[in-house]
């Protein structure tokens, strides 16, 4: 069995071989945890999930754990402009967690704030442009009103709105300050 030697460093745990690969798992460790458990709490997950579990141990940087799952999302496609849509999605709101984190819970006023955390400005332009609309920008920024980590239900906070032809398409799936994407109203 793996065991991880120094911290951020990911390894692969797979106890099967999965007849598929999506979705991709992730188990991040505390710094807390030694490698020997950090690798059978990985291998065990792979075993009742089925699948490859990635693991990532003792990412003790949360900015450096944000910018490698950015790389694992981005590096990774399904191939419907739908699915590009909902990681573009994913992206932005990923880099709003990070964003409010590293201001005291505050939440970024306007999305142009997060390209540095996306991977700067040639990234941000990318991530911007709506594949299933065509609409560039192609997402809308609604500003939560509470700080993050506030007692809210956060599943029920739309945080991004997609565009097409430069306004809200409401038959199109919203991003919520949970990180999940899904048409709006459903719980």
């Amino acid at each position: 069995m793996n065991q991880p030697n120094t911290d951020g460093q990911v390894l692969q745990y797979a106890a099967v071989t999965p007849p598929v690969t999506l979705p991709f798992i992730y188990y991040v460790n505390g710094i807390q945890t030694d490698a020997q458990t950090h690798a059978q709490t990985a291998t065990s997950l792979s075993v009742l999930t089925e699948r490859v579990v990635f693991g990532v141990y003792n990412a003790s940087a949360v900015r450096r754990l944000c910018l490698f799952l950015l790389f694992c999302v981005t590096a990774v496609g399904c191939g419907s402009v739908a699915e590009d849509s909902r990681q573009n999605m994913h992206k932005l709101q990923l880099a709003m967690h990070e964003f409010a984190i590293q201001n005291g819970g505050n939440w970024p006023e306007r999305l142009d704030q997060l390209k540095e955390l996306v991977g700067g400005d040639a990234v941000y332009r990318t991530i911007m442009k709506n594949p299933l609309t065509g609409d560039d920008p192609g997402y809308e920024y609604e500003t939560p009103q509470r700080l993050l980590g506030a007692k809210e239900p956060y599943s029920r906070i739309v945080v991004l709105h997609q565009l097409r032809g430069g306004k809200r398409d409401t038959s199109l799936k919203v991003g919520y300050a949970d990180g999940s994407v899904r048409q709006m109203g459903t719980d």
